[in-house]
Protein backbone atom coordinates (compact mmCIF):
# COMPACT_ATOMS: atom_id res chain seq x y z
CA UNK A 1 0.00 0.00 0.00
CA UNK A 2 1.09 3.57 -0.66
CA UNK A 3 1.26 4.62 2.99
CA UNK A 4 3.57 1.70 3.86
CA UNK A 5 5.84 2.58 0.93
CA UNK A 6 6.04 6.25 1.90
CA UNK A 7 6.83 5.49 5.55
CA UNK A 8 9.37 2.71 4.92
CA UNK A 9 13.11 3.35 5.02
CA UNK A 10 13.89 0.07 3.26
CA UNK A 11 14.88 -0.31 -0.37
CA UNK A 12 12.01 -1.67 -2.43
CA UNK A 13 10.67 -2.50 -5.86
CA UNK A 14 7.45 -0.78 -6.96
CA UNK A 15 5.34 -2.64 -9.49
CA UNK A 16 1.90 -1.73 -10.85
CA UNK A 17 0.05 -1.45 -14.12
CA UNK A 18 0.56 1.68 -16.26
CA UNK A 19 -1.36 4.68 -14.97
CA UNK A 20 -1.63 3.47 -11.38
CA UNK A 21 0.53 6.25 -9.89
CA UNK A 22 3.99 4.68 -9.56
CA UNK A 23 5.76 7.85 -10.67
CA UNK A 24 3.65 10.07 -8.41
CA UNK A 25 4.35 7.78 -5.47
CA UNK A 26 8.07 7.65 -6.23
CA UNK A 27 8.41 11.43 -6.51
CA UNK A 28 6.46 11.85 -3.25
CA UNK A 29 8.88 9.41 -1.58
CA UNK A 30 11.90 11.29 -2.94
CA UNK A 31 10.43 14.59 -1.75
CA UNK A 32 10.04 13.12 1.75
CA UNK A 33 13.60 11.73 1.70
CA UNK A 34 14.99 15.07 0.51
CA UNK A 35 13.82 16.75 3.71
CA UNK A 36 16.42 14.91 5.77
CA UNK A 37 19.06 13.87 3.22
CA UNK A 38 22.44 15.19 4.37
CA UNK A 39 25.00 12.84 2.82
CA UNK A 40 27.23 14.24 0.11
CA UNK A 41 28.75 10.86 -0.74
CA UNK A 42 25.81 8.42 -0.52
CA UNK A 43 23.08 8.70 -3.10
CA UNK A 44 19.66 7.51 -4.12
CA UNK A 45 19.44 5.14 -7.09
CA UNK A 46 16.22 5.16 -9.14
CA UNK A 47 16.24 2.61 -11.95
CA UNK A 48 13.44 2.42 -14.52
CA UNK A 49 12.85 0.26 -17.55
CA UNK A 50 12.08 3.15 -19.91
CA UNK A 51 13.44 6.58 -20.73
CA UNK A 52 9.87 7.88 -20.61
CA UNK A 53 9.67 6.97 -16.92
CA UNK A 54 13.10 8.48 -16.26
CA UNK A 55 12.14 11.74 -18.01
CA UNK A 56 8.90 11.95 -16.01
CA UNK A 57 10.68 11.47 -12.66
CA UNK A 58 13.32 14.05 -13.59
CA UNK A 59 10.68 16.54 -14.77
CA UNK A 60 8.69 16.26 -11.55
CA UNK A 61 11.77 16.43 -9.32
CA UNK A 62 13.00 19.55 -11.12
CA UNK A 63 9.93 21.42 -9.80
CA UNK A 64 10.59 20.49 -6.18
CA UNK A 65 13.04 22.82 -4.37
CA UNK A 66 14.70 20.21 -2.13
CA UNK A 67 14.14 17.01 -4.11
CA UNK A 68 15.74 18.52 -7.22
CA UNK A 69 19.09 17.83 -5.51
CA UNK A 70 18.49 14.17 -6.38
CA UNK A 71 19.04 15.05 -10.06
CA UNK A 72 22.82 15.24 -9.65
CA UNK A 73 25.78 13.42 -8.10
CA UNK A 74 25.92 11.28 -5.98
CA UNK A 75 22.40 10.25 -7.01
CA UNK A 76 21.41 8.26 -10.10
CA UNK A 77 18.13 8.31 -12.02
CA UNK A 78 18.15 6.29 -15.21
CA UNK A 79 17.35 3.11 -17.04
CA UNK A 80 18.64 -0.38 -16.31
CA UNK A 81 20.81 -0.21 -19.44
CA UNK A 82 22.36 3.13 -18.50
CA UNK A 83 23.09 1.88 -14.98
CA UNK A 84 24.81 -1.27 -16.26
CA UNK A 85 26.83 0.69 -18.83
CA UNK A 86 27.93 3.48 -16.48
CA UNK A 87 28.64 1.52 -13.31
CA UNK A 88 29.50 -2.00 -14.47
CA UNK A 89 30.44 -2.46 -18.13
CA UNK A 90 32.43 0.72 -18.79
CA UNK A 91 34.47 0.59 -15.54
CA UNK A 92 35.23 -3.08 -16.24
CA UNK A 93 36.41 -2.33 -19.77
CA UNK A 94 38.48 0.62 -18.58
CA UNK A 95 40.06 -1.68 -16.01
CA UNK A 96 41.14 -3.90 -18.89
CA UNK A 97 42.71 -0.88 -20.57
CA UNK A 98 40.05 -0.54 -23.26
CA UNK A 99 38.28 2.64 -24.30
Amino acid sequence: NAQAFLSSAASCDVQAAPGNGKTTLLVAKLALLSRSWTSRSNGICVISHTNAARFEVEKRLAHHPQASAFLSYPHFIGTVTTFIDRFLALPYLRGLGRR
